[in-house]
């Protein structure tokens, strides 16, 4: 049998294993498009009728963002029982990297390539999921029971 590779947490050797993956992967994308609709909203809103700047407008539609992500992936996607000060901190750093990866990628798009601020925000949303995945999953709830 064909063996997926998935992080710290082992191989995935039977179906059941690759069924597991791919129903985290979909409760993530479900918990992601509530966090998009709270991250862009708050952010279209900021930078679109309260004529706050465009990366002020980021970091506070992140927060909002980040924090209903947090509870949602430790109770629902990761079903974590760790210790909640250690995923805490965990959950902060591999946020914090992603975010900062996000935020140099939004200026890049926005100030080197001249996309739309509207654009550049949802494309570098898009990058942030891809990279915040793989690092909760492989670093954040790594030593969860399955």
């Amino acid at each position: 049998m064909t063996q997926f590779a998935h992080g710290r947490q082992g191989v995935i050797k039977t179906m059941a294993d690759l069924k597991a993956l791919v129903s985290q992967i979909i409760r993530f994308g479900l918990v992601g498009v509530l966090n998009t609709v709270i991250t862009q909203g708050l952010i279209f809103l900021l930078q679109n009728f309260a004529g706050v700047h465009y990366v002020a407008s980021n970091v506070v539609g992140y927060a909002a963002g980040i924090t209903n992500s947090y509870i949602c992936n430790r109770i629902w996607v990761f079903k974590s029982r760790g210790s909640i000060r250690t995923e805490t901190m965990k959950f902060l750093v591999v946020t914090g990297a992603c975010y900062l990866l996000q935020l140099g990628f939004l200026v890049i798009l926005k100030e080197g390539f001249n996309v739309g601020k509207n654009a550049a925000q949802l494309i570098s949303m898009v990058f942030y999921s891809c990279l915040n995945f793989v690092g909760q999953r492989t670093f954040t709830y790594s030593d969860r029971e399955q």
